[in-house]
Formats: C-alpha cells, structure tokens, sequence
C-alpha cells in the first residue's frame, strides 16, 4: 500500500491510472445517488475491459457495505493517490503474486475475518479478468 499512497497519478502504470479513475467515479456516482456502474462503464470500454466490470462493481459494492472502517477515495480531480484507492490498488496487485491464503490474510485487514474469503474472491476474480483484458 505504502508503494501506492500519495504518489502523483502521472506516475503509476496506465492500467493502475484507469483503477484509480474507475474507483473515483464509482464513488462519486453512489455519493450522488447515480448509478456506479454506469458512470465507471465508459472507462472499462475504452481500456476494452468490460468483462472485468462486474468483478469490479462487486469489489466496490462488497467494501462499501462491509469495510472494518471507511475508506477515502479523492475526487476525480486529485492529483495524488489517496489511502483507499492505495489499498485496493495494493490488493490487486497482490492477487497476482501472492498465494490465495495470503491475499485472504491481507483482506481480513480491511473487511474482517467474517467476509476475507469473500472479498479475496472478488479481488482475486477482478485481477483475473484485467490480466485477461490485457
């Protein structure tokens, strides 16, 4: 996470950048009682990777209901990294290079121990379907 947080947006990978700006719109669009994924959609059809945005609406709709503490997420306008979207962005790295049971220690930290399998599920299918979206 700490690789993630603060860092200016300009210097992340273009796949990280569009993570960044999809999580900020699915947010902003809940807090303004849009439709998340609606708003997030034309980011994932312009990286074509609309068969990984299920996986990601369901990554968001889990944490927002179910996160041990509430995670901030900067406005579409912030140039820097903020502490959620570092986290989630460390998360999915992680379901790439790190064993299942690992990954679901490191989710037990932000949602609980109740709901870690679930939500290193749902990291682990989201990572899954960027890779295969290239």
């Amino acid at each position: 996470m700490y690789h993630y947080i603060d860092r200016p947006l300009g210097q992340l990978a273009a796949h990280e950048q569009f993570l960044v700006a999809s999580m900020r719109r699915w947010v902003m669009a809940r807090h303004m009682g849009r439709c998340a994924v609606r708003a997030a959609e034309p980011l994932f059809r312009m990286r074509e990777a609309q068969t990984a945005l299920g996986a990601f609406h369901c990554l968001m709709s889990v944490l927002a209901c179910h996160a041990a503490c509430p995670l901030s997420f900067a406005a579409p306008c912030c140039l820097n990294v903020s502490e959620g979207e570092a986290l989630l962005l460390s998360l999915i790295e992680a379901a790439r290079e790190v064993p299942q049971e690992e990954l679901t220690s490191r989710c037990e930290g932000v949602i609980g121990a109740d709901r870690a399998v679930e939500l290193a599920f749902v990291v682990d299918r989201l990572a899954g379907a960027l890779a295969e979206a290239g």
